[in-house]
């Protein structure tokens, strides 16, 4: 299932980082922590103006977090802190992710392949495409390609991506 869960730790660090990142109006997009081995906590952020974030905003907000993570005394000393925009090939792992992402192009990796009657060719049986994410509710998604529009639930999505290459 493509939506995330975060681990208890990242959901510690989130907690932690929010309130100092809305200050500088910025936002978490999204968060990776590899406690293991040579440990790394990878901090996505994006202005929710502008949907990316600059260098700058990056730079500011690894200066409000590194203080925080020096205080928290469960965090493995060395620990590497990576704070970037998500790029704009950026994955969709939360149900906010998809609704930014509605009206844009996407790629899919489904679980199983489409097996809709009407889907056209290029679609029929296939698990990987690009589409147009129309809309998006509490357990789907609706998807537009090439005017074949159908619904998609989160659970048979194996990995999803914002696609701006693609429109319809």
């Amino acid at each position: 299932m493509v939506l995330k869960h975060f681990s208890e730790s990242e959901q510690l660090f989130l907690s932690a980082f929010t309130t100092g990142i809305e200050a500088l109006n910025l936002a978490i997009y999204d968060l990776e922590f590899q406690p293991r081995g040579n440990s790394i906590l990878r901090l996505y952020i994006i202005n929710p103006e502008t949907n990316t974030a600059t260098i700058d905003e990056c730079v500011k907000v690894d200066s409000i977090v590194t203080p925080i993570i020096d205080e928290m005394d469960w965090v493995k000393e060395g620990m590497t802190l990576e704070v970037s925009s998500p790029g704009i090939y950026r994955d969709l792992s939360q149900k906010d992710h998809f609704k930014m992402a509605e009206g844009k192009g996407i790629s899919l990796l489904l679980m199983k392949k489409v097996e809709h009657e009407e889907a056209p060719k290029t679609l029929k049986n296939q698990k990987r495409f690009d589409a147009v994410l129309e809309s998006c509710s509490a357990d789907a998604i609706q998807v537009n390609h090439n005017d074949f529009v159908f619904e998609v639930k989160f659970t048979d999505i194996k990995k999803a991506s914002l696609n701006p290459d693609f429109s319809a």
